[in-house]
Order: C-alpha cells, then structure tokens, then sequence
C-alpha cells in the first residue's frame, strides 16, 4: 500500500531532497502526511524498518521542525502541512549557510598563521601530491601509513567505514600502532549498525561518536593527510574502483584538516560511552 502511494509522490520526494532530506526521512513524512498520525512502531512497520530507526529518524524530522508528537502510550507523531514544513526546512538551509559564512571568516583568519608559520626548509619542499584510485589499492596505503606513524593518527571515518576497516585490516595496523605508543583519534557515526565493532575499537583507540559525518581523512603525525575524495560508501566490498583518495603532504592542507579535526571534536556533546 506504502509502494503504491508513494509512486503518486515520486516527484515530491526528489523535492524534498533538494530540501535537505534523505529518501528515508522524506518517506517517513509522506507516510505520516498520506495515512496521518500514527505511532513509531506503526511508521517502522510502514516503511519496513527497524523500530529504533525509526525513532531515530522521526527525532530528526522533529528537530526540522516538520514533524510534531503527541505524548501519549505510546507517543503519537504528526507531519505539519507542506507549507510549514518547507518553511521550516528554507529556514534550515538559511542557518545552515550562515553557519558556513562565519567558518568561512575563521578559515581565512587561520590561514595567514598558517603560512607564516612554516618554516624556511617547508617552504623550499615541493609538497607531494597523488591521486590513489581503487578501495584495495586505498586500504592497501592506509595500512602502510598506519604502519609508519610514529606519535599520532587522527581519523574521520563513515558509519560503515568502521566495518571496512577490520575487514581490510586496518583495525589489526591501528592495534599494533596502539600498543607501540601511537596515539589515535577516530571520529565516526556510531549506532546499532556498527556497535560491537565500536566496542572492540574503544579498547585501543579514543573513539568518539557523531551523527554528522560527511567527510573521510586521515592525519598521519601531522605530516600527511589522506583524503578520500569519492567513493560509493553503501558498498562493503573492498574491490570497488569507486574509491578515490588524495594523499599528500602539502602543508597547508593538513594544517587545515587538522583545525577541521579539533573543530569536529570540540563540538561533540559527548565523548563515547559503552
């Protein structure tokens, strides 16, 4: 039934992804929109998934601001019309932009004493640059790299990533790195996807958990940064050529993307707790 009336909105979910949303969250609000109020595990049967999903979603769309609840047993939610909820959802994007309007201000301030801080040797060393291509091939530097650290990594990395990593053998290099005195810092998307495998990292690693993750790099002793590019992150398969990274150890950069690092840090509301 969901199928068949969402076929009606096809059109209105590619627009509401335009407006911010996931096909998931945009699906959540048309099913409440389409066949009104209903409970979480009402939504996660609807749209066939896990009830924890499912409140984790409808929480989001609660923080748009296109969705309401009812407090009840259990608590009932309720989509808010189109016209509100695009409201809501432009106003979103206008916080958003002046968000990047100011730390566009703060990079340009960062960067001068970036500059000047380099030294005369840095200055006259050609920074390296290269494009690596293929997920093995990616995998196959980064342990490398994990391998050569000497004081500290520093990692963004996906929900899914964290998966990868122990089937690519990275988690084995980073243990390894661990126990010889590296210090590591990984940021990532936990959730009930990748629980036990954020379990067995927190054993060696400072793991730290956010829900915003949208990029992927690595900061090796602060003198190269790998940055992945592109890549088709749904896929687990280490074979994919989809994978692009850019390694290089121009100074600029990793001086950037470490500031991004202690910025993403500094603005979690908790560390990891398991």
């Amino acid at each position: 039934m969901l199928d068949e009336k969402l076929e009606e909105f096809g059109k209105i979910i590619a627009d509401l992804k335009a407006f911010g949303l996931t096909p998931l969250q945009a699906k959540i609000y048309l099913s409440l929109l389409a066949f009104g109020p209903m409970s979480a595990p009402k939504i996660a049967k609807l749209v066939n998934i896990h009830r924890a999903d499912a409140y984790k979603k409808l929480k989001e769309l609660i923080n748009f601001g296109i969705i309401s609840h009812q407090l009840g047993m259990p608590n009932i939610y309720v989509a808010e019309s189109p016209f509100i909820a695009t409201k809501m959802l432009i106003k979103r994007f206008e916080y958003n932009l002046k968000e990047l309007r100011q730390r566009r201000k703060e990079i340009l301030k960062l960067i001068p004493f970036i500059q000047k801080s380099r030294n005369v040797d840095e200055l006259n060393k050609e920074p390296f640059f290269r494009l690596v291509i293929g997920r093995e091939h990616c995998y196959s530097l980064a342990r490398k790299l994990i391998r050569e650290a000497k004081r500290e990594v520093l990692r963004v990395i996906s929900n899914r990533g964290l998966k990868r990593n122990i089937k690519g053998g990275l988690f084995d290099e980073e243990v390894r790195a661990a126990k010889r005195g590296v210090k590591i810092t990984i940021i990532t998307n936990i959730s009930e996807n990748n629980i036990e495998e954020a379990i067995l990292y927190s054993k060696f690693v400072n793991l730290r958990s956010s829900e915003s993750i949208n990029m992927r790099f690595s900061l090796i002793d602060e003198s190269i940064l790998f940055l992945g590019c592109a890549g088709n992150d749904k896929e687990m398969s280490l074979n994919t050529k989809d994978d692009i990274h850019l390694l290089t150890t121009d100074p600029t950069l990793i001086n950037i993307m470490k500031w991004v690092f202690e910025y993403l840090l500094s603005n979690l509301l908790c560390g990891l707790i398991l």
